[in-house]
Protein backbone atom coordinates (compact mmCIF):
# COMPACT_ATOMS: atom_id res chain seq x y z
CA UNK A 1 0.00 0.00 0.00
CA UNK A 2 2.72 2.67 0.75
CA UNK A 3 5.00 1.45 -2.62
CA UNK A 4 1.30 2.11 -4.42
CA UNK A 5 0.60 5.47 -2.91
CA UNK A 6 4.26 6.82 -3.72
CA UNK A 7 4.01 5.68 -7.29
CA UNK A 8 0.58 7.56 -7.29
CA UNK A 9 2.70 10.70 -5.46
CA UNK A 10 5.44 9.94 -7.91
CA UNK A 11 2.91 10.39 -11.24
CA UNK A 12 1.00 13.51 -9.31
CA UNK A 13 4.30 15.74 -9.86
CA UNK A 14 5.45 14.15 -13.13
CA UNK A 15 2.41 15.21 -14.69
CA UNK A 16 2.53 18.82 -12.92
CA UNK A 17 6.08 18.96 -14.14
CA UNK A 18 4.87 18.11 -17.80
CA UNK A 19 2.02 20.92 -17.68
CA UNK A 20 4.66 23.94 -16.19
CA UNK A 21 6.74 22.70 -18.63
CA UNK A 22 3.72 22.97 -21.97
CA UNK A 23 2.57 26.53 -20.36
CA UNK A 24 6.32 27.25 -20.14
CA UNK A 25 6.13 26.66 -23.81
CA UNK A 26 2.77 27.84 -24.38
CA UNK A 27 4.06 31.12 -22.89
CA UNK A 28 7.28 31.81 -24.23
CA UNK A 29 7.58 34.42 -27.12
CA UNK A 30 7.98 33.48 -30.60
CA UNK A 31 10.52 34.89 -32.84
CA UNK A 32 9.58 36.33 -36.18
CA UNK A 33 10.82 37.23 -39.37
CA UNK A 34 8.58 39.82 -41.39
CA UNK A 35 9.93 40.06 -44.79
CA UNK A 36 9.25 43.25 -46.95
CA UNK A 37 6.18 42.85 -49.26
CA UNK A 38 6.90 42.47 -52.68
CA UNK A 39 5.41 44.70 -55.15
CA UNK A 40 3.59 42.94 -58.53
CA UNK A 41 3.02 44.45 -62.07
CA UNK A 42 4.85 47.16 -61.81
CA UNK A 43 3.37 48.81 -58.86
CA UNK A 44 5.72 51.03 -57.05
CA UNK A 45 8.11 49.21 -54.79
CA UNK A 46 7.90 52.70 -52.18
CA UNK A 47 5.65 50.67 -49.67
CA UNK A 48 7.75 47.20 -49.82
CA UNK A 49 9.22 48.84 -46.16
CA UNK A 50 6.40 50.10 -45.07
CA UNK A 51 3.59 46.95 -44.99
CA UNK A 52 7.00 44.93 -43.25
CA UNK A 53 7.55 48.04 -40.76
CA UNK A 54 4.21 48.45 -40.02
CA UNK A 55 3.11 44.75 -39.22
CA UNK A 56 6.75 43.83 -37.10
CA UNK A 57 5.46 47.10 -34.95
CA UNK A 58 2.16 45.15 -34.57
CA UNK A 59 3.31 42.14 -34.04
CA UNK A 60 6.17 43.83 -31.30
CA UNK A 61 3.50 44.78 -29.67
CA UNK A 62 1.56 41.35 -29.37
CA UNK A 63 4.58 39.90 -27.69
CA UNK A 64 6.90 38.86 -30.57
CA UNK A 65 9.86 39.01 -30.54
CA UNK A 66 11.00 40.48 -34.89
CA UNK A 67 14.19 39.72 -36.33
CA UNK A 68 16.28 42.92 -37.63
CA UNK A 69 15.44 43.60 -41.00
CA UNK A 70 18.78 44.39 -41.97
CA UNK A 71 19.22 40.94 -41.07
CA UNK A 72 16.91 39.56 -42.81
CA UNK A 73 18.07 41.65 -45.91
CA UNK A 74 21.68 40.29 -45.39
CA UNK A 75 20.39 36.58 -45.99
CA UNK A 76 18.01 36.61 -48.55
CA UNK A 77 18.89 37.85 -51.85
CA UNK A 78 16.22 37.57 -53.76
CA UNK A 79 12.53 38.36 -53.30
CA UNK A 80 10.51 36.57 -50.15
CA UNK A 81 7.82 35.18 -52.32
CA UNK A 82 10.57 32.69 -53.34
CA UNK A 83 8.63 30.72 -49.90
CA UNK A 84 11.92 28.08 -49.80
CA UNK A 85 14.68 30.83 -49.67
CA UNK A 86 13.10 32.76 -47.04
CA UNK A 87 12.22 29.87 -44.60
CA UNK A 88 15.80 29.01 -45.08
CA UNK A 89 17.07 32.61 -44.39
CA UNK A 90 14.46 32.88 -41.06
CA UNK A 91 16.19 29.84 -39.78
CA UNK A 92 19.04 31.04 -40.18
CA UNK A 93 18.35 34.36 -38.40
CA UNK A 94 16.91 32.17 -35.74
CA UNK A 95 13.25 33.04 -35.76
CA UNK A 96 10.64 30.56 -35.83
CA UNK A 97 8.11 32.24 -37.87
CA UNK A 98 8.50 33.95 -41.29
CA UNK A 99 5.98 36.04 -42.39
CA UNK A 100 6.09 36.86 -46.53
CA UNK A 101 3.64 38.50 -48.84
CA UNK A 102 3.04 40.98 -51.83
CA UNK A 103 0.54 43.87 -52.99
CA UNK A 104 -0.89 45.09 -55.64
CA UNK A 105 -1.58 48.67 -56.92
CA UNK A 106 -4.66 48.36 -59.17
CA UNK A 107 -5.90 52.26 -59.82
CA UNK A 108 -7.61 53.61 -56.17
CA UNK A 109 -7.81 50.32 -54.51
CA UNK A 110 -4.26 47.88 -53.46
CA UNK A 111 -4.91 44.52 -52.72
CA UNK A 112 -2.07 42.54 -50.26
CA UNK A 113 -1.70 38.80 -49.43
CA UNK A 114 0.09 37.35 -47.23
CA UNK A 115 1.17 34.74 -45.61
CA UNK A 116 2.80 33.52 -41.83
CA UNK A 117 4.70 29.78 -41.89
CA UNK A 118 5.43 27.84 -38.76
CA UNK A 119 8.73 26.81 -39.34
CA UNK A 120 8.98 24.07 -36.82
CA UNK A 121 6.56 22.66 -38.77
CA UNK A 122 6.65 24.17 -42.13
CA UNK A 123 2.74 24.55 -41.96
CA UNK A 124 0.88 27.59 -43.70
CA UNK A 125 -0.69 28.60 -40.90
CA UNK A 126 -2.18 32.10 -42.48
CA UNK A 127 -3.06 32.58 -45.56
CA UNK A 128 -4.65 36.01 -46.06
CA UNK A 129 -5.96 38.37 -48.67
CA UNK A 130 -7.19 41.86 -47.82
CA UNK A 131 -8.10 45.16 -50.26
CA UNK A 132 -8.60 48.44 -49.64
CA UNK A 133 -7.84 52.03 -50.50
CA UNK A 134 -4.88 53.58 -52.18
CA UNK A 135 -3.84 57.36 -52.88
CA UNK A 136 -3.81 59.42 -50.37
CA UNK A 137 -5.55 56.65 -48.32
CA UNK A 138 -2.76 54.24 -48.29
CA UNK A 139 -0.86 55.07 -45.62
CA UNK A 140 -3.96 54.28 -43.31
CA UNK A 141 -4.74 50.83 -45.49
CA UNK A 142 -1.21 50.01 -44.45
CA UNK A 143 -2.00 50.16 -40.95
CA UNK A 144 -4.99 48.90 -40.72
CA UNK A 145 -4.27 46.12 -43.13
CA UNK A 146 -1.55 45.29 -40.99
CA UNK A 147 -3.10 45.37 -37.52
CA UNK A 148 -5.95 42.89 -38.43
CA UNK A 149 -2.94 40.59 -40.34
CA UNK A 150 -1.45 40.49 -36.96
CA UNK A 151 -4.12 40.14 -35.05
CA UNK A 152 -4.74 36.79 -37.26
CA UNK A 153 -1.42 35.88 -36.87
CA UNK A 154 -2.24 35.50 -33.53
CA UNK A 155 -4.33 33.38 -33.31
CA UNK A 156 -3.11 31.49 -36.04
CA UNK A 157 -0.27 30.65 -33.98
CA UNK A 158 -1.21 30.14 -30.58
CA UNK A 159 -0.02 27.41 -30.84
CA UNK A 160 -0.18 25.26 -34.23
CA UNK A 161 -0.46 22.11 -33.49
CA UNK A 162 -0.52 20.43 -36.94
CA UNK A 163 -0.39 21.46 -40.68
CA UNK A 164 -3.67 24.20 -40.89
CA UNK A 165 -4.30 26.60 -43.63
CA UNK A 166 -6.79 29.28 -42.74
CA UNK A 167 -7.57 31.02 -46.35
CA UNK A 168 -9.53 34.09 -45.76
CA UNK A 169 -10.40 37.08 -48.24
CA UNK A 170 -12.06 39.90 -46.65
CA UNK A 171 -12.80 43.52 -48.24
CA UNK A 172 -11.36 46.16 -45.48
CA UNK A 173 -12.53 49.74 -45.74
CA UNK A 174 -10.44 52.28 -43.64
CA UNK A 175 -13.07 54.88 -42.78
CA UNK A 176 -15.25 52.24 -40.89
CA UNK A 177 -12.28 50.83 -38.84
CA UNK A 178 -11.51 52.02 -35.35
CA UNK A 179 -7.94 50.60 -33.92
CA UNK A 180 -7.19 51.63 -30.44
CA UNK A 181 -3.85 53.24 -29.72
CA UNK A 182 -2.42 52.40 -33.45
CA UNK A 183 1.33 53.03 -34.09
CA UNK A 184 1.09 54.57 -37.21
CA UNK A 185 4.33 55.31 -39.67
CA UNK A 186 4.39 58.46 -40.26
CA UNK A 187 2.10 61.27 -38.02
CA UNK A 188 -1.05 62.11 -40.34
CA UNK A 189 -1.57 65.82 -40.81
CA UNK A 190 -3.61 68.03 -43.67
CA UNK A 191 -2.33 70.72 -45.89
CA UNK A 192 -4.79 72.88 -47.64
CA UNK A 193 -3.88 74.39 -51.04
CA UNK A 194 -5.45 77.64 -51.51
CA UNK A 195 -5.67 78.21 -54.88
CA UNK A 196 -7.44 81.70 -57.04
CA UNK A 197 -8.65 79.26 -59.54
CA UNK A 198 -11.90 77.95 -58.38
CA UNK A 199 -12.80 74.32 -59.62
CA UNK A 200 -9.58 73.52 -60.45
CA UNK A 201 -8.82 69.87 -60.19
CA UNK A 202 -6.05 68.40 -57.97
CA UNK A 203 -4.49 65.38 -59.33
CA UNK A 204 -1.77 63.23 -57.79
CA UNK A 205 0.84 62.59 -60.59
CA UNK A 206 0.71 58.73 -61.05
CA UNK A 207 1.00 57.40 -64.81
CA UNK A 208 1.29 53.99 -63.68
CA UNK A 209 -2.62 54.66 -62.14
CA UNK A 210 -3.62 57.04 -64.26
CA UNK A 211 -3.18 60.24 -62.33
CA UNK A 212 -6.11 59.51 -59.95
CA UNK A 213 -7.90 62.75 -58.51
CA UNK A 214 -7.79 63.90 -55.08
CA UNK A 215 -10.55 66.78 -55.09
CA UNK A 216 -11.81 69.94 -56.08
CA UNK A 217 -10.45 73.70 -55.55
CA UNK A 218 -13.73 74.92 -53.69
CA UNK A 219 -13.87 78.52 -52.55
CA UNK A 220 -10.48 78.96 -53.02
CA UNK A 221 -9.79 75.87 -51.13
CA UNK A 222 -8.52 72.18 -51.00
CA UNK A 223 -7.73 69.93 -47.97
CA UNK A 224 -5.66 66.91 -48.34
CA UNK A 225 -5.04 63.95 -45.59
CA UNK A 226 -1.53 62.84 -46.12
CA UNK A 227 1.27 61.83 -43.37
CA UNK A 228 4.24 64.08 -42.35
CA UNK A 229 7.16 64.24 -44.66
CA UNK A 230 5.42 63.01 -47.59
CA UNK A 231 6.95 63.64 -50.69
CA UNK A 232 4.05 64.91 -52.91
CA UNK A 233 3.58 65.20 -56.57
CA UNK A 234 0.51 67.09 -57.78
CA UNK A 235 -0.98 68.15 -61.26
CA UNK A 236 -3.29 71.27 -60.95
CA UNK A 237 -5.80 71.15 -63.87
CA UNK A 238 -8.98 73.32 -65.29
CA UNK A 239 -10.74 73.39 -68.56
CA UNK A 240 -9.66 75.81 -70.83
CA UNK A 241 -6.47 76.25 -68.88
CA UNK A 242 -2.78 74.67 -68.97
CA UNK A 243 -2.09 72.43 -66.39
CA UNK A 244 0.50 73.00 -63.94
CA UNK A 245 2.70 70.45 -61.91
CA UNK A 246 4.06 70.88 -58.55
CA UNK A 247 6.12 69.10 -55.92
CA UNK A 248 6.76 69.39 -52.29
CA UNK A 249 7.33 67.78 -49.14
CA UNK A 250 4.53 67.66 -46.37
CA UNK A 251 5.02 69.31 -43.26
CA UNK A 252 2.84 70.51 -40.17
CA UNK A 253 5.37 73.23 -39.85
CA UNK A 254 3.81 74.66 -43.28
CA UNK A 255 0.29 73.51 -43.15
CA UNK A 256 -1.07 75.89 -45.71
CA UNK A 257 0.44 76.31 -49.39
CA UNK A 258 -0.14 78.73 -51.96
CA UNK A 259 -0.69 76.73 -55.67
CA UNK A 260 0.61 78.75 -59.02
CA UNK A 261 -2.10 80.65 -60.82
CA UNK A 262 -3.28 78.95 -64.34
CA UNK A 263 -2.64 80.08 -67.02
CA UNK A 264 -5.30 80.34 -69.64
CA UNK A 265 -5.50 78.74 -73.07
CA UNK A 266 -5.53 81.22 -76.00
CA UNK A 267 -9.42 81.10 -77.24
CA UNK A 268 -11.16 83.35 -79.93
CA UNK A 269 -10.81 86.83 -79.03
CA UNK A 270 -11.90 90.41 -79.81
CA UNK A 271 -9.05 92.80 -79.98
CA UNK A 272 -9.06 96.51 -79.83
CA UNK A 273 -5.49 98.46 -81.61
CA UNK A 274 -4.10 101.57 -81.65
CA UNK A 275 -1.21 102.79 -83.63
CA UNK A 276 1.07 105.56 -83.02
CA UNK A 277 1.55 106.57 -86.17
CA UNK A 278 -2.27 107.39 -86.91
CA UNK A 279 -3.37 107.91 -83.44
CA UNK A 280 -6.85 109.60 -83.92
CA UNK A 281 -9.04 106.19 -84.25
CA UNK A 282 -8.82 102.74 -83.36
CA UNK A 283 -9.25 98.96 -84.83
CA UNK A 284 -11.41 96.20 -83.85
CA UNK A 285 -10.66 92.71 -85.02
CA UNK A 286 -11.36 88.85 -84.49
CA UNK A 287 -9.11 86.54 -83.97
CA UNK A 288 -8.56 82.23 -84.14
CA UNK A 289 -5.90 80.59 -82.76
CA UNK A 290 -4.35 77.59 -84.65
CA UNK A 291 -1.82 74.37 -84.09
CA UNK A 292 -2.07 74.30 -80.90
CA UNK A 293 -2.38 78.20 -80.01
CA UNK A 294 1.17 78.41 -81.84
CA UNK A 295 -0.72 80.09 -85.09
CA UNK A 296 -2.99 82.70 -85.23
CA UNK A 297 -5.32 84.46 -87.53
CA UNK A 298 -7.27 87.76 -87.66
CA UNK A 299 -9.34 89.94 -89.71
CA UNK A 300 -9.44 93.92 -88.82
CA UNK A 301 -11.67 97.16 -89.57
CA UNK A 302 -11.04 100.37 -88.29
CA UNK A 303 -11.41 104.04 -88.70
CA UNK A 304 -8.99 106.87 -88.39
CA UNK A 305 -9.03 110.59 -89.05
CA UNK A 306 -5.89 111.03 -90.53
CA UNK A 307 -4.28 115.40 -90.71
CA UNK A 308 -2.34 115.82 -93.13
CA UNK A 309 0.02 118.09 -91.03
CA UNK A 310 0.30 116.46 -87.27
CA UNK A 311 1.28 119.10 -85.04
CA UNK A 312 4.80 119.75 -84.27
CA UNK A 313 5.52 117.82 -81.43
CA UNK A 314 3.84 114.27 -82.86
CA UNK A 315 6.13 114.81 -86.10
CA UNK A 316 9.43 113.62 -84.60
CA UNK A 317 11.62 115.79 -87.17
CA UNK A 318 9.59 114.12 -90.32
CA UNK A 319 8.25 117.17 -92.22
CA UNK A 320 4.59 116.44 -93.31
CA UNK A 321 3.71 115.31 -96.80
CA UNK A 322 0.96 118.25 -97.64
CA UNK A 323 1.26 121.40 -95.54
CA UNK A 324 -2.23 122.14 -95.04
CA UNK A 325 -5.21 122.36 -93.28
CA UNK A 326 -7.17 119.38 -93.30
CA UNK A 327 -7.09 115.97 -93.56
CA UNK A 328 -8.25 112.43 -94.18
CA UNK A 329 -11.00 109.86 -93.37
CA UNK A 330 -9.45 106.25 -93.88
CA UNK A 331 -11.35 103.17 -93.39
CA UNK A 332 -8.97 100.18 -92.85
CA UNK A 333 -9.75 96.56 -93.69
CA UNK A 334 -6.20 94.16 -92.63
CA UNK A 335 -5.40 90.03 -92.44
CA UNK A 336 -2.54 88.63 -90.87
CA UNK A 337 -1.12 85.54 -88.94
CA UNK A 338 1.21 85.64 -86.12
CA UNK A 339 3.60 82.82 -85.13
CA UNK A 340 4.13 82.50 -81.11
CA UNK A 341 7.49 79.82 -81.42
CA UNK A 342 8.06 79.12 -77.63
CA UNK A 343 4.28 78.04 -78.05
CA UNK A 344 5.50 74.73 -79.01
CA UNK A 345 7.94 74.14 -75.94
CA UNK A 346 6.60 75.97 -73.12
CA UNK A 347 2.95 76.59 -74.07
CA UNK A 348 2.24 77.83 -70.73
CA UNK A 349 3.84 80.79 -71.13
CA UNK A 350 2.52 83.91 -70.26
CA UNK A 351 4.63 86.17 -71.75
CA UNK A 352 4.99 85.27 -75.56
CA UNK A 353 7.20 86.86 -78.43
CA UNK A 354 5.85 86.71 -81.90
CA UNK A 355 6.35 86.96 -85.40
CA UNK A 356 3.59 88.49 -87.85
CA UNK A 357 2.69 89.64 -91.27
CA UNK A 358 -0.34 90.41 -93.58
CA UNK A 359 -1.70 92.78 -95.76
CA UNK A 360 -3.36 96.25 -95.29
CA UNK A 361 -5.85 97.79 -97.33
CA UNK A 362 -6.56 102.07 -96.88
CA UNK A 363 -9.57 103.46 -98.44
CA UNK A 364 -9.55 107.01 -98.18
CA UNK A 365 -11.33 109.93 -98.34
CA UNK A 366 -9.88 113.37 -98.54
CA UNK A 367 -11.05 116.46 -96.97
CA UNK A 368 -9.01 119.13 -98.77
CA UNK A 369 -10.06 122.87 -97.55
CA UNK A 370 -12.03 124.72 -99.78
CA UNK A 371 -12.61 121.17 -102.22
CA UNK A 372 -15.43 121.17 -104.08
CA UNK A 373 -14.92 117.86 -104.42
CA UNK A 374 -12.82 115.58 -102.03
CA UNK A 375 -10.97 112.54 -104.29
CA UNK A 376 -10.76 109.01 -102.98
CA UNK A 377 -7.99 106.37 -103.00
CA UNK A 378 -7.50 102.95 -102.47
CA UNK A 379 -4.06 101.45 -101.51
CA UNK A 380 -2.93 98.19 -100.51
CA UNK A 381 0.03 97.24 -98.28
CA UNK A 382 1.99 94.75 -96.83
CA UNK A 383 2.65 94.37 -93.03
CA UNK A 384 4.96 92.61 -91.28
CA UNK A 385 7.56 92.52 -87.50
CA UNK A 386 7.76 91.40 -84.04
CA UNK A 387 5.75 92.11 -81.12
CA UNK A 388 5.14 90.14 -77.79
CA UNK A 389 2.08 89.71 -76.09
CA UNK A 390 1.29 89.22 -72.28
CA UNK A 391 -1.51 87.02 -71.27
CA UNK A 392 -3.57 87.88 -68.18
CA UNK A 393 -6.55 86.32 -66.71
CA UNK A 394 -9.64 86.81 -69.23
CA UNK A 395 -7.39 89.50 -71.42
CA UNK A 396 -4.43 89.86 -73.09
CA UNK A 397 -1.92 93.15 -73.70
CA UNK A 398 0.21 93.15 -76.72
CA UNK A 399 3.09 95.17 -78.44
CA UNK A 400 3.95 95.03 -81.94
CA UNK A 401 6.75 96.93 -84.00
CA UNK A 402 5.46 96.95 -87.67
CA UNK A 403 7.08 97.49 -91.39
CA UNK A 404 5.12 99.08 -93.87
CA UNK A 405 5.81 98.23 -97.04
CA UNK A 406 5.29 101.16 -100.34
CA UNK A 407 1.96 100.82 -101.85
CA UNK A 408 1.26 97.20 -103.70
CA UNK A 409 -0.97 98.36 -105.63
CA UNK A 410 -3.19 102.07 -105.54
CA UNK A 411 -6.16 103.54 -107.20
CA UNK A 412 -6.96 107.08 -107.45
CA UNK A 413 -3.70 108.07 -106.28
CA UNK A 414 -3.35 111.27 -103.66
CA UNK A 415 -0.59 112.99 -103.07
CA UNK A 416 1.30 111.17 -100.66
CA UNK A 417 -0.28 107.54 -101.39
CA UNK A 418 2.63 105.49 -102.51
CA UNK A 419 4.97 107.13 -99.88
CA UNK A 420 8.65 104.70 -99.16
CA UNK A 421 8.46 101.98 -96.13
CA UNK A 422 7.65 102.88 -92.72
CA UNK A 423 7.49 101.66 -89.28
CA UNK A 424 4.12 101.79 -87.02
CA UNK A 425 4.29 100.75 -83.52
CA UNK A 426 0.96 99.29 -82.18
CA UNK A 427 -0.88 98.62 -79.37
CA UNK A 428 -3.39 95.64 -78.30
CA UNK A 429 -6.08 94.56 -75.84
CA UNK A 430 -7.72 91.44 -76.06
CA UNK A 431 -10.95 90.11 -74.18
CA UNK A 432 -11.99 86.18 -75.28
CA UNK A 433 -15.15 85.75 -77.60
Amino acid sequence: MALTRARAILLVILAAAVAAGQAGAQAAARRVAVYEFVPLAGSSAAYARLFADSLALELERQGYRIVAAARLKELLAVPATDLAAAVAAARFAGADVAVVGFYLIEGQRIRIGARAVDLASEAVALSLEAEGAAGFDIFDTIDALSADLAARVRVALEPVLKSETIVEREEIIVETVVVEEVLELGTPITVALLSGDEGAVVRAEDPARGDPELGVVNEGRLELATKEGAALALIVGKEGHYPKRLSFTASAAEPERRLPRLTAKPASELFFRAALDRPFGLELGYRRYLLAESLAVDAAAGLYFVPYAYPAFMRFGVDPTIDELGGAVDLSLGAAAAFYPLSLLVPSLRLRPFIHAGLGSDLTLALAAGSGSPPISWTLRGLGGLGLRYGGRGYSLALALSFISPAMLSLGALQGTESPMGLRLSAEVTLPW
